[in-house]
């Protein structure tokens, strides 16, 4: 299977390309990037063709697939030419930035048949599915609410400028959100129907068009309230890159996640407090996208999936910006 690389606006892809060519099948055929001084970085690295304008590439190397990570309010335009020519599309998250992005995409992916997945693999996380997979066992209960904050490191000084425009990075919402809105909606198989939201600058004031905190609370189906708090506001000092912290309460019983401490705490009616080991996920998520564009994908995410929690939290963003409660159904 042949892929190729568009973009290399953030770290992420680089680690996602060298996972994909460590997979037995795979072959980085060529990159494109509209940044020369990056394109030829990589190409050094890579020691792939190279191709200033992603568009020739696709159509001179007809790849299966591309992995996509130009600036983050780019991207709906590439997938949308990808899904022109057939070839699938593993993105860096966000998927898009904005609704009308996602509507365009959605109506590409639909008209080609293509999968489009964005990186959201904190499903493929010990904790995540060691939480999901308690949850499906009935520990807990019915599920009554999820609790999600997830303050990053900005480490300004490494930064681009397109990664602090909000109109060119999503904002602080989407950007991190996405990853709480996906946990959630897996955690509880249900949908949201309402939300209310706010986004706020609070401690980098000196940037112009951004946003360094947010909070959003959905209602989903089943009366189950979401609860999600992502920001750039842990310190620079921290050893953790992001302090997640994720708690979901249910009929029978709690069950509480930590970053710093990589503690996964289940409290039940009946048993009380006890720590869980968190277990591997079966398989990687770039391993997964590859066997699912193989026909035996495990199910832990699809492209309906990228796409539904990236609806979910677009509303929740035209919500914080409009300072109004948005009905999602």
């Amino acid at each position: 299977m042949r892929f190729v690389t568009i973009g290399f606006a953030h770290g992420h892809i680089d680690g996602a390309v060298q996972g994909f060519r460590k997979l037995p099948g795979l072959e980085l055929v060529g990159i494109a990037d509209v940044n020369s001084e990056r394109l030829a970085d990589r190409q050094a690295k890579l020691g792939v063709p190279a191709f200033s304008d992603y568009r020739e590439m696709l159509d001179t190397l007809k790849p299966d697939f591309a992995a996509v990570c130009p600036a983050n309010a780019d991207k709906a335009a590439v997938i949308v030419e990808c899904a022109h020519r057939g070839v699938h599309v593993f993105a860096d998250k966000p998927l898009v930035t904005r609704m009308p992005q996602l509507t365009q995409v959605e109506q590409a992916v639909q008209a080609s048949g293509i999968e489009a997945w964005a990186y959201l693999e904190l499903r493929y996380s010990p904790y995540g599915y060691t939480i999901k997979k308690r949850i499906e066992a009935g520990e807990i209960g019915e599920v009554v609410s999820v609790y999600a904050t997830g303050p990053h490191k900005l480490n300004l000084p490494s930064r681009t400028p397109e990664m602090l425009d909000a109109e060119r990075n999503g904002g602080c919402l989407v950007d991190l959100g996405c990853h709480d809105i996906d946990l959630a909606r897996w955690f509880t198989r249900r949908e949201p129907v309402e939300v209310t939201a706010y986004l706020s600058k609070r401690r980098f004031l000196q940037l112009d068009n951004f946003w360094d905190t947010a909070q959003a609370l959905f209602r989903f189906e089943g009366d189950i309230s979401v609860y999600i708090e992502p920001s750039w506001l842990q310190p620079d000092a921290s050893r953790f890159w992001g302090d997640i912290r994720i708690t979901v309460v249910g009929t029978l019983g709690t069950l509480e996640y930590r970053t710093c401490d990589s503690s996964l705490m289940l409290v039940t009616v009946e048993s009380g407090e006890q720590a869980i080991v968190a277990e591997p996920a079966p398989v990687g998520i770039l391993q997964d996208f590859v066997a699912t564009l193989q026909g035996r994908g495990t199910g832990i995410l699809s492209t309906a999936e990228t796409l539904a929690s990236m609806r979910a939290i677009l509303a929740a963003h035209e919500a914080a910006v409009s300072r109004t409660r948005l009905t999602l159904q």
